[in-house]
């Protein structure tokens, strides 16, 4: 697999020094369908405690996927350091110094199959507060029948959610917002076809938002998504 370049999440970049343990929650999302040949991945983030990072997965079958947690720094190659075939996962992996970690789901059925995962960075703790930075970031393959989003916020300040995601392939993507309010509905708040996009969705009171991307081409390309709770330069 060819990953596109990675940056690091908001939350770590806002609060988290290397090698320091705090006891916020944070979580990266994903969720959505995945074909043969496809490898869906979320974050990364820095572990939150000194029990490490935590990755909760399922999918309904009838297949296994592959489940997988990968380390990363700016001074190292990501590397793969858990690894499982199953149709649910539940693993801690322990933190390593200054790295960074990362979760996929991958080798799926040729015909799709829906799955979800958490990555969280502790077994347990606070989840952030409604105020701060967050971002929900998911990256990986994508292929035509395919379709990844990634976890539910609400807007941190009064300009509301930003959608940025790009495609380093030939083919333009399909990338969507979706608002949910207290009851579960969803609705379509933004849809855009191409292979970049940078767009804020102006906040509701009472509603959260999460983005996904779809429609892939027939040979896969990259893709890089994130969905910010208040607008980045």
């Amino acid at each position: 697999m060819r990953f596109v370049a990675m940056s690091i999440p908001v939350v770590f970049a806002l609060g988290l020094p290397s090698g320091a343990f705090a006891q916020d929650l944070l979580i990266q999302h994903a969720e959505g369908r995945i074909a043969r040949g496809v490898t869906e991945c979320a974050g990364p983030l820095s572990p939150s405690d000194a029990g490490g990072v935590n990755l909760v997965g399922s999918t309904p079958g009838p297949a296994s996927l592959t489940w997988q947690v990968w380390s990363t720094s700016s001074q190292t190659a990501p590397a793969l350091v858990f690894s499982q075939t199953s149709t649910t996962v539940d693993a801690v992996v322990p933190p390593s110094g200054n790295l960074l970690f990362y979760a996929c789901a991958a080798k799926g059925p040729v015909g799709g199959q829906d799955f979800e995962f958490d990555l969280k960075s502790a077994v347990t703790g606070t989840p952030l507060p409604d105020d701060a930075i967050k971002q929900q970031r998911e990256f990986g393959s994508i292929a035509r029948g395919v379709r990844t989003c990634g976890g539910q916020m609400l807007p941190s300040g009064t300009d509301g959610v930003q959608i940025f995601g790009f495609t380093n392939g030939p083919d333009p993507l399909t990338w969507s917002v979706f608002s949910v309010d207290e009851l579960g509905a969803e609705v379509l708040e933004s849809q855009t076809r191409a292979t970049f996009v940078d767009e804020t969705i102006p906040p509701v009171d009472g509603l959260e938002y999460f983005a996904c991307v779809g429609r892939g081409p027939t040979i896969k390309e990259d893709f890089d998504l994130s969905l910010n709770s208040t607008t980045l330069e």
